[in-house]
């Protein structure tokens, strides 16, 4: 009898500890999941092509994940740009990125996220950033909604897309408060 008693009284310690240890590694892989979403957009968490932008997740952009940064070089006001300088674009009315595929994509190429969802910096809005998955499959980047992208026009920093009418529409440089820019600036 008391080798049993002895074997009961050392197995629940070792039970004891054996739970600690499954609950502490099932709570980690709780919380490292939803980084590793914000990192990867899946279909699971990017919204159809019909809907409405969605905030992405986003960091300080010190990880080098794909910031978008305030530019101001040639222009009077502050504008959104991707982590090397260049001017992104919103063309008005589009909140889908349907309003410029094919053809209108050559000329407006649509920021598309690369590995990583794109991150704020200082002087933006962190919930202004976000991800719309476009009708070609591709996942954009938004800021306040509004599908970015670039101008084949631009030479290096240069914001020669702005005001420009075409058969697309209406292109504006975004403003770090998610409104387009009015013309001239």
């Amino acid at each position: 009898m008391r080798q049993h008693t002895d074997r009961i009284s050392l197995a629940t310690p070792l039970a004891a500890a054996l739970l600690a240890l499954l609950a502490a590694s099932g709570c980690a892989r709780q919380q490292a999941a939803p980084a590793n979403d914000s990192v990867a957009p899946s279909a699971s968490n990017v919204p159809d092509a019909g809907a409405p932008a969605t905030p992405a997740a986003s960091t300080d952009g010190a990880d080098g994940s794909n910031p978008l940064v305030v530019a101001t070089a040639g222009a009077a006001s502050a504008y959104v740009a991707d982590r090397s300088g260049a001017a992104l674009y919103m063309l008005e009315g589009d909140r889908d990125g349907s309003g410029c595929s094919a053809e209108c994509t050559q000329t407006w190429p649509p920021v598309r996220v690369e590995g990583a969802t794109p991150s704020d910096s200082p002087g933006l809005q962190a919930g202004m950033v976000g991800v719309v998955q476009r009708a070609d499959g591709g996942t954009q980047v938004t800021y306040n909604g509004h599908p970015l992208y670039r101008y084949g026009g631009d030479a290096g920093a240069g914001t020669a897309g702005h005001g420009v009418s075409d058969k697309w529409g209406h292109w504006s440089l975004v403003g770090p408060d998610g409104a387009p820019l009015p013309a001239g600036k």
